[in-house]
């Protein structure tokens, strides 16, 4: 396979001048592909708003692996939303591009996206990225999840929906790939009604994962609401996408087995968003777009703390103020400034928030309560 100079190594020191007739050298700025006749593979920046930190700085690096879009032309498919999010937080994307015009069976692409991958994650380490995750979607999941088979010390695999677009055969590599991915944690999602792998695999997943000595894992499956093939880009996976980057943020340490959203993320959500309950009923939960929240309501009256932290696309501000209450029928109302008013309403154990947003669209929040006050 001819080799090309590791984008990891431009992002740090440019694309040296000997390659300027055959590579674009504003790759990580553009994120246009270079003009290499007869690539197959090649690499490319991930986000352009988002400039590489470089290893000294980035949480680690995500090398993420297309889709094989209806059209075939995956490559031109968008870095999913989540990892956006990751980008903005501070990891270093890189994409995995593959040429289009290339047949998209299994075997015609694993063993050189392998090779690919596997000297791509050995020049990151040289270069001193202490962190990194294979990440994909559909097509790319599977290959991310098959390359961690031989990859070594791969600190995370994130699979969306992943399949090998081989039918039935497609399913038993995917329990092959859970049992067999040399990763301290993986992030998957089989979203309910995939429309290229029909079968469900949620249980047996859990059952595989759950097997397996020392491993973490995050797994949204056919019983959460999010549907269909591309899930991931949709505004219901938002709280698993905030969810996700406390699971696999380098100061976390999560607990061998499952990780649970909405209860094994709260000590540190509230930490980053310094909330300190106050003896009041305390409550956590998720926005419909992503946005972690913080609800104390007082014991006897008095003003209620509410707080947000950085959200899905991870641009939040994290806080906590006091905000005076008001009754309202079953529920009470605080403004948060002149124009955004929020209502709740307490049903047993889940409270339930809306926001009416000057675009004109709502924010709604479901939360629940928090034992002890954790």
């Amino acid at each position: 396979m001819r080799r090309f100079l590791p984008v990891l190594a431009l992002f740090l020191a440019g694309w040296p001048r000997a390659e300027a007739a055959t590579l674009n050298e504003d790759i990580v700025v553009t994120g246009q592909r270079p003009v290499v006749p007869g690539a197959n593979v090649w690499f490319e920046g991930g986000f352009s708003e988002f400039p590489a930190l470089g290893p000294q700085f980035a949480k680690g690096l995500v090398i993420w692996n297309h889709p094989t879009a209806a059209n075939g032309q995956g490559a031109g498919v968008s870095t999913a939303k989540a990892i956006s999010g990751m980008a903005a937080l501070g990891w270093d994307i890189i994409r995995l591009q593959r040429n289009p015009r290339l047949a998209p069976a299994w075997e015609n692409r694993l063993s050189e996206v392998r090779e690919t991958l596997t000297q791509e994650v050995a020049q990151a380490r040289t270069l001193g990225y202490q962190r990194i995750i294979l990440a994909g979607q559909g097509f790319g999941g599977g290959l991310a999840l098959e390359a961690a088979k031989t990859i070594d010390n791969i600190y995370a695999v994130i699979a969306f929906a992943p399949n090998t677009g081989d039918g039935l055969a497609s399913i038993d590599r995917t329990w092959s790939q859970l049992r067999e991915a040399h990763a301290a944690r993986l992030v998957i999602l089989f979203p309910a009604g995939d429309e290229q792998v029909t079968q469900p695999r949620g249980a047996t997943a859990h059952d595989l994962l759950a097997a397996r000595q020392g491993l973490s894992y995050l797994l949204v499956d056919e019983t959460s609401d999010v549907h269909g093939n591309t899930g991931a880009e949709t505004t219901a996976f938002g709280r698993y996408a905030t969810c996700m980057d406390y699971f696999l943020a380098p100061d976390a340490a999560p607990h061998a087995g499952e990780f649970h959203c909405g209860v094994d993320e709260v000590p540190a959500a509230l930490a980053r968003m310094a909330a300190k309950p106050h003896g009041g009923e305390a409550w956590f939960g998720y926005s419909n777009r992503g946005l972690e929240t913080y609800l104390e309501l007082p014991v006897g009256g008095g003003p209620v703390l509410y707080g947000q932290g950085y959200g899905a696309d991870g641009r939040g501000k994290p806080a906590v103020r006091s905000y005076e209450a008001r009754p309202m029928g079953a529920g009470f109302t605080f403004d948060l400034n002149k124009d955004l008013t929020v209502r709740g309403l307490k049903q047993e154990n889940e409270l339930r928030l809306t926001v009416d947003l000057p675009d004109g669209t709502r924010s709604s929040v479901l939360l629940h309560r928090l034992s002890g006050n954790s």
